[in-house]
């Protein structure tokens, strides 16, 4: 049974919560609000490093939301560990900033989740939301590539139904409006990354926040970067096989190393990406119409060839490199490709 979290007053007057979505420019986000801690707490704002992942995300937030079983206890631990943070700053920040992607579609999920209601209201006074979207078919895309590279989830999906499989989970206008209707919620600012080369100065800005520049190189950095072209054809193929997760980081680290000319595929032909693009076309319209700015256009985007099986020569061609890399690793994936085949 869930238990409702109770508390005198909210630990803050203001909570910004940032909410994805997913290759929108989080990490580089979620790296800045870190790196900048101390100067955001100057501000009166706390980034904090209680509930972070591994990448500076707020991830352990969103799985304690998430959990309908545990949820509430995984919260109360979290809040309170925050609110010591929060102490031990010795600056009385006014305001938290939270950032997981993995929140985006907790209030969309077809489920109620008291614990999201109990969250927001113990946390702050006021809930300000940023969103940032990206045009459905670019996500797509970039995702797909991003989850074949991921060493925990080794996507083995085809094109055809990772497209059908998300497709529905991108209407992005009925999930900000779900964000917009929870009662904490003051205001959702809804903007997009493809207008825009530095998403760090514009969440920033948006947030009202000052930017320290501690770098010579600029405010936002590639994070996280996917594979593209053959690299991203090779790892595909080699999700299929039985890794081990410490193998699995080493290919891709490796993979990463190989010399190839750059490709960019593309999962959608131009027939296919037009009628993907009309589709949500609609929605996208009102959303811009009702948050007051530009979201997406028509164009587009430059691609080289489409997505395919790695085989033959190519196959061939990219174990070569490989074993110029690592021989041992290779000649455990060229015996991994021939017990496959044989069984087969």
């Amino acid at each position: 049974m869930v238990t409702k979290l109770t508390r005198k007053a909210p630990l803050f007057k203001k909570l910004i919560l940032h909410v994805g979505s997913h290759k929108t420019g989080t990490s580089a986000i979620q790296r800045a609000a870190d790196r900048r801690r101390n100067s955001l707490l100057d501000q009166g704002i706390l980034y904090p490093r209680i509930g972070q992942w591994h990448d500076r995300s707020h991830h352990h937030w969103a799985f304690a939301i998430s959990d309908e079983t545990e949820g509430m206890g995984k919260l109360d631990t979290l809040i309170a560990d925050l609110e010591q943070e929060r102490n031990e700053t010795g600056k009385e920040p006014e305001t938290a900033l939270l950032s997981s992607e993995l929140l985006e579609k907790i209030p969309h999920a077809g489920k109620q989740y008291p614990a999201l209601t109990s969250f927001l209201g113990r946390i702050a006074e006021t809930v300000e939301c940023v969103y940032f979207v990206r045009r459905q078919d670019l996500l797509i895309e970039s995702v797909f590539k991003q989850w074949v590279k991921d060493n925990k989830l080794r996507l083995k999906s085809t094109v055809q139904d990772f497209i059908s499989q998300q497709a529905p989970r991108l209407v992005y206008l009925d999930i900000a409006k779900k964000w917009e209707s929870l009662q904490n919620v003051s205001q959702m600012h809804v903007h997009t990354n493809a207008l825009f080369t530095d998403p760090v100065r514009v969440f920033f800005d948006i947030c009202g926040m000052e930017l320290e520049d501690i770098t010579n190189q600029g405010t936002t950095l590639i994070v996280n970067p996917t594979l593209d072209g053959q690299k991203l054809e090779f790892k595909y193929l080699l999700n299929f096989l039985d890794f081990s997760e410490a193998d699995d980081s080493k290919l891709l680290k490796s993979i990463n190393q190989i010399d190839t000319p750059y490709e960019a595929v593309s999962l959608f032909s131009e027939n296919d990406r037009a009628a993907f693009i009309e589709e949500f076309k609609p929605g996208n319209d009102i959303m811009s119409k009702h948050y007051g700015v530009e979201l997406f256009n028509d164009d587009f985007p430059k691609r080289d060839r489409m997505f395919c099986s790695l085989s033959g020569k190519n196959l061939e061609g990219m174990l070569q490199h490989l074993s110029e890399i690592d021989p041992k690793l290779t000649w455990l994936v060229y015996d991994k490709i021939r017990r496959l085949v044989q069984s087969h």
